[in-house]
């Protein structure tokens, strides 16, 4: 039985195509680069209504501009998964996650949809802000929110950040 000998070759490097030496591989090819421009993308965020009583609910509107020439790839799960929420109560403490929020951000999720931001285009949602935050006790509250983008999975994913919204929570009326 007559073995047949094929030579493999291959880099792992995606920018150096041409330079292992290989056979059908020549040092004078081009060499294949990535892009290395960041999606341009802006994160705006709402509180509607921003004074609240302590019991009364409250949405969160987000919404994402595409600066870019060209259109921003992104992943749609659940809003507690594909962004971060970072509220702050006046002294600059955390205010924690609900335990819905915690379970929906660190759990199994079963819808992934991959679709993109067309150049100039915007994509807006709203999310109740009691679904993500036990916002109970009087003060003033400050929001903002931030994601992860890339053009693709070959570059570094840039985080951009939003805004901070103000949240006024006040005592109930009695």
């Amino acid at each position: 039985m007559k073995s047949l000998r094929i030579p493999l070759c291959f880099s792992i490097t995606l920018a150096t195509l041409a330079s292992s030496g290989c056979a059908g591989h020549s040092a004078n090819k081009k060499k294949a680069t990535l892009p290395t421009e960041t999606p341009q993308v802006t994160l705006e965020i709402e509180i509607i209504p921003a004074v609240v009583q302590a019991t009364q609910n409250m949405d969160l509107r987000i919404r994402m501009r595409n600066l870019a020439q060209r259109p921003v790839p992104f992943t749609e799960s659940s809003n507690e998964r594909d962004f971060t929420f970072d509220l702050r109560d006046a002294e600059g403490k955390a205010v924690a996650l609900t335990p819905q929020a915690q379970s929906a951000r660190q759990g199994v999720f079963w819808r992934l949809f991959v679709t993109s931001l067309p150049a100039g285009g915007a994509w807006q949602t709203s999310v109740p802000l009691r679904s993500i935050f036990m916002v109970d006790q009087p003060g003033t509250y400050t929001l903002t929110v931030s994601r992860e983008f890339t053009y693709n999975t070959h570059e570094p994913a840039i985080r951009v950040q939003s805004n901070p919204a103000t949240l006024q929570v006040e005592s109930p009326a009695e």
